[in-house]
């Protein structure tokens, strides 16, 4: 019922079809993004540095070209990179989350979250303005969201010298289900909902930690305030804002009557998350004092990816109006069959860490390689160029 692009057919290829005919049909014509509400350094500043920047990207492309810089899902591609590798950088000079980096690590990192920032906001902007907008993009915007979310935190919790502790953890779990929470809201609203304190805020947030250790000691975070170790402060003052966001979308979605199309009850929807902390918090409580070198950072990462891979799931069942099946849980399992094995010490921590990140690479990158490639072919686009979708709606006749 639906003509597609020049892309081919959707079910033939490398990959699995996730997605159905019908939810592609929906997520390509039926669904429309939508926001409400604004950070106040949006409002106030950015908005307007951003269309100030993207007024200078070009509107012209070069069709013969392999890929296009200034296509918007380079340039979401690109973002992500800005984050990936200064974090890995500072995570190679304080793999303990303990030790100093050289100056112009923490430089890195500011600039990358500050380019990570405005490439983000500048992606949908020129999408809009060369007639590229379509579902797939946001879908990828997204997705590198849920990335970079993990990646900036276990930054900043490097940054601020918090250790393998509680706080490490406590603040990288809330950052992962944060994102999935918004997204469960926006699941049952119909669309994203942001905050006076959000986004921006937390990554300007980011920004000044990284400045202070560059510009002053990086150890001045270990100084203590009647007593309490000054790193704590911003650690708790995010843990806390953050947490309150959560109980809102939490509260959000078990309040508010839903768009006709959230179909999954809010228990089985917030099953995800939850079962996410209890497997992660089980695992993390009992084998904490056995981690040594990368081993929390591999940790955290297995969790992330994880959490992106389940945020994905949320998005397209919203994007495609349908319910959030069973299955999605089944995500879990790796983690919970290494988290056994390491707690019951079948197998040393480090090698289940190991196993659990593999296992997790290995469905993530399966999973959104699959819907990138099912949804870009029925829309007929390129992903890295510039280009309106070619798929045609034909089912009302």
């Amino acid at each position: 019922p639906v003509k597609r692009g020049p892309g081919g057919d959707w079910s033939r290829g490398p990959t699995m079809p996730f997605l159905t005919q019908e939810k592609l049909a929906v997520m390509a014509f039926d669904h429309k993004y939508a926001s409400s509400g604004c950070s106040v350094l949006d409002g106030l500043i950015m908005q307007k540095f951003w269309n100030y920047i993207v007024a200078f990207l070009p509107l012209k492309h070069d069709p013969g070209a392999t890929f296009h810089w200034s296509a918007p899902n380079t340039m979401t591609l690109g973002g992500l990179m800005c984050t990936f590798i200064p974090t890995m950088v500072l995570v190679y000079y304080c793999p303990d989350l303990e030790s100093t980096a050289p100056t112009w690590v923490y430089v890195l990192n500011a600039a990358g979250i500050f380019i990570y920032q405005t490439l983000d906001a500048l992606d949908g902007k020129q999408a809009r303005r060369t007639g590229s907008s379509s579902s797939f993009g946001e879908l990828f915007d997204h997705g590198c969201d849920a990335l970079s979310c993990i990646l900036g935190t276990l930054g900043s919790a490097v940054c601020l010298q918090l250790g393998y502790s509680w706080s490490s953890f406590i603040l990288m779990m809330c950052a992962c289900v944060a994102f999935c929470g918004a997204h469960i809201q926006s699941y049952y609203k119909g669309s994203l909902t942001f905050g006076l304190f959000d986004v921006t805020e937390i990554q300007f947030l980011g920004i000044f930690l990284y400045m202070m250790c560059a510009v002053g000691d990086a150890n001045f975070w270990n100084t203590e305030l009647y007593g309490v170790p000054l790193k704590l402060v911003p650690a708790w003052f995010t843990i806390v804002l953050t947490s309150l966001i959560i109980l809102g979308n939490m509260y959000v979605t078990s309040t508010r009557k839903p768009v006709s199309y959230a179909s999954t009850k809010v228990h089985e929807i917030w099953l995800g998350p939850l079962l996410e902390i209890g497997l992660a918090t089980g695992w993390f409580a009992s084998s904490r004092h056995l981690f040594n070198g990368y081993d929390f950072v591999l940790f955290m990462l297995a969790i992330g990816v994880l959490n992106a891979a389940h945020a994905l799931s949320l998005i397209i069942a919203h994007m495609a109006q349908a319910a959030v099946g069973w299955q999605v849980l089944l995500r879990f399992l790796p983690l919970a069959l290494c988290a056994t094995a390491s707690i019951s010490q079948l197998v040393p921590v480090r090698q289940a860490i190991h196993m659990c990140l593999a296992l997790n690479l290995v469905i993530f990158f399966h999973y959104s390689i699959s819907v990138c490639y099912q949804i870009s072919t029925f829309l007929g686009i390129r992903i890295f160029k510039v280009g309106a979708p070619t798929a045609k709606d034909t089912r009302k006749n």
